[in-house]
């Protein structure tokens, strides 16, 4: 799902003109070429996504019986039961407009699913925020408060916050949400070559998008819409405006249509009347009902407390019409819309380096600190490393509200922002990010089944916006041929906003057949062998280490290696289904060290770690370096010949570094030793400092 808001319109081409004037017969009024205009320009845009979009291997309907269109994708789990997700992107910190913009998101992908007969009962919400300070956490909790209160009025079961602090983003805010939508499947309205005189209503909330439970009750209406007969086809209007959502419609069912604007609700009359274009109506349904069954619709809008406008009527020709009671304002052929005119040709020559300032990490000018153990705790408390928690949304327990049973598999869902690689080079940051939500569902023993991710960049008319979408595109394309997991479902925003960087927040689905196959990543027994599967190759550049200790986010991210990335899932699933592996973590932000306390901080048990091994790189490449790829896993000692066996056999490293303890000591080669108590009080006490005060759901 795309959007674009943008403060001028891509400019016609002479030749453009004469075409269109050519095929009107006449010069089109200045309403007309407004509407022109618009749609030429969100075409754009479509355009040039749809480009990279139907390169990714899409859900296969073959293999796991999932629906896929470009307006809701859905992926079968069990039985007659299918997941669809839904996401989006916004930024700003003004509250009111923050929450307004979240809040009409929010009901516009519950009608968006519910129109595929989906039930909204889960969401996932992460915010980024830049530098900490008392008046920016206050406006964190009112806003996490309000949307709380929006989950509660939809009713939803399964819900979840999570903030990253990150100075790259200033004083803005970037929100990123995920709906989770659980259906019965069942036929989807796609009807097409509609006869004259069917009617056209449009369908909004009762007393606007500030009611809870009227949203709500947006939702069941469109349920109920997809099992009424009298009811054509109906869809959420589009982000890009009423007008064109109408026209898109028209398109679909191959025949004119006639829109009354006295009809349209919430059109200020004291404005010029080329307002009306760019008016989103965003929640709303537009509804195409079967000619005689208005008092239906307007009976079942009035039962479940919602709006119904009769705004227009298809009316057999060929043209989009736009009437003022009786004046015709707009007569468009609808040939216009699907012309193959080509856009107007744009100059895309910017180079990597004429877009992302990027160097080579000059490490002599790195003074290693000489406690390591105190910079240890000091990465334990940081906010990026508290924030990776095991922070997935299950929704197993959701589809007993529709199905009474559990499902045979459990669906996980994670997100990933790594902001900092993205600003270094767009294409392997975007890519890691991909990669680092796949390695969180693969260390949980779970099968990742698809790609998501969301995307905010400036108008892509401008060569460097256009670089970074297209590398971020290849990134995504990257990640999906190499590792043969399709992709699933995006939200690319393209906005005018005064926030000036690109957020992309990657994610991925998994699929966990069976519960016992589940792993968790806290070290289990005393004697536990603990292993490293791949090469640590110590890189700095793009580190939280680089920024936390140093102050610096430069340097070239660490490289990826997607076939041996792809070894390694494969390890991983043999040995867990042979009852091999005890606890397993990929190495994410804070490199080594961190991911290897964090296991041990989160066991419930008092153990201790003793690591020893050798290293040709230095000292904080050791610890810190965040290898991309790399995976800490814990075995008793009878399954390490096997572990061993397969590695040999996938051709994957695999080096044995220490063993779990019952010391209560962290220990690392000589340069770290901590109390594993201490890093517990660190961790635990920073986690309370950046999320205690915060609202939960």
């Amino acid at each position: 799902m795309i959007q674009q808001k943008t403060k001028k319109d891509l400019p016609f081409t002479g030749d453009q003109k004469h075409q269109i004037v050519r095929e009107l017969g006449r010069n089109p009024n200045k309403l007309e070429w407004m509407i022109l205009s618009s749609y030429w320009n969100h075409k754009f845009v479509r355009d040039i996504t749809k480009r990279f979009i139907d390169n990714f291997p899409k859900v296969s309907h073959a293999d796991n019986k999932s629906t896929y269109s470009e307006e809701s994708p859905f992926y079968n789990i069990s039985g007659n039961i299918s997941v669809g997700l839904e996401l989006f992107t916004c930024s700003g910190f003004e509250q009111e407009e923050v929450n307004q913009k979240v809040f009409e998101r929010i009901y516009h992908m519950n009608n968006k699913l519910s129109s595929k007969g989906a039930v909204l009962r889960g969401a996932y919400c992460w915010i980024g925020v830049g530098k900490k300070n008392k008046g920016k956490n206050y406006l964190i909790k009112q806003l996490v408060k309000n949307i709380q209160n929006h989950f509660e009025g939809l009713k939803l079961t399964k819900s979840k916050f999570d903030f990253s602090y990150d100075r790259i983003f200033n004083d803005q805010s970037i929100i990123s949400m995920m709906t989770i939508g659980i259906r019965q499947d069942g036929e989807d309205k796609n009807n097409s070559n509609w006869p004259e005189g069917n009617l056209v209503f449009l369908i909004s909330p009762n007393s606007g998008f500030t009611n809870w439970e009227n949203n709500f009750n947006m939702g069941i209406i469109a349920r109920c819409m997809v099992d009424r007969q009298y009811v054509v086809n109906f869809t959420t209007v589009d982000e890009s405006g009423l007008i064109e959502t109408v026209i898109h419609a028209a398109l679909k069912g191959t025949t004119g249509i006639s829109v009354n604007i006295n009809q349209i609700p919430s059109f200020d009359r004291r404005k010029r009347i080329e307002h009306i274009v760019s008016s989103p109506h965003s929640g709303g349904l537009l509804v195409i009902v079967s000619k005689g069954f208005q008092k239906e619709i307007k009976s079942l809008c009035k039962d479940n407390g919602v709006y119904c406008h009769e705004i227009g009527y298809t009316d057999g020709s060929e043209n989009f019409h736009l009437v003022n009671n009786e004046k015709k304002l707009v007569s468009l052929p609808l040939s216009l819309f699907e012309s193959k005119m080509e856009h107007q040709p744009v100059s895309f020559t910017a180079k990597k380096e004429d877009v992302v300032q990027n160097r080579d990490l000059d490490k002599s000018s790195l003074l290693i600190p000489k406690d390591l153990s105190s910079v240890l705790l000091e990465m334990l408390k940081s906010g990026n490393v508290v924030e990776q928690e095991d922070h997935f949304i299950s929704v197993n327990d959701i589809t007993e509200l529709i199905s009474g049973n559990h499902s045979s598999g459990e669906l996980i869902v994670v997100l990933e922002n790594y902001t900092r690689y993205i600003n270094l080079d767009p294409r392997v940051g975007t890519t890691s990010t991909i990669l680092g939500a796949i390695r969180r569902i693969v260390s949980r023993g779970a099968n990742p089944i698809g790609i998501i991710f969301t995307m905010m960049i400036q108008d892509l008319s401008d060569k460097k916006n256009y670089y970074l979408f297209k590398e971020s595109m290849y990134g995504v394309t990257d990640v999906c041929n190499s590792m043969g997991i399709p992709y699933f479902n995006s939200d690319i925003s393209f906005n005018n906003s005064s926030f000036n960087s690109f957020v992309f927040t990657g994610g991925a689905v998994g699929l966990l057949e069976n519960s016992e196959f589940e792993i968790t990543s806290d070290f289990k027994s005393v004697g536990d062998f603990i292993l490293m599967l791949g090469s640590h190759r110590g890189e700095l550049g793009g580190t939280e280490y680089l920024e936390q200790v140093h102050s610096r986010i430069d340097g070239t991210p660490p490289t990826i290696d997607l076939a041996g990335e792809k070894r390694v899932y494969e390890i991983l699933s043999v040995a867990n289904r042979g009852g091999l592996i005890k606890s397993a973590s990929p190495v994410a932000a804070g490199g080594l060290a961190v991911v290897l306390g964090k296991s041990v901080i989160r066991s419930d048990r008092e153990l201790g770690v003793r690591i020893h091994m050798s290293s040709k790189i230095r000292d904080d490449e050791l610890l810190f370096g965040e290898t991309q790829g790399l995976f800490i896993i814990s075995v008793d000692e009878d399954a390490l010949i096997e572990i061993e066996r397969l590695c040999m056999r996938f051709g994957v490293s695999c080096t044995a570094i220490g063993r779990v303890t019952d010391s209560g000591l962290f220990t690392i080669n000589k340069l770290i030793s901590l109390k594993v108590k201490t890093m517990k009080k660190a961790y635990f006490s920073s986690k309370k400092r950046i999320f205690g005060s915060l609202p939960r759901v």
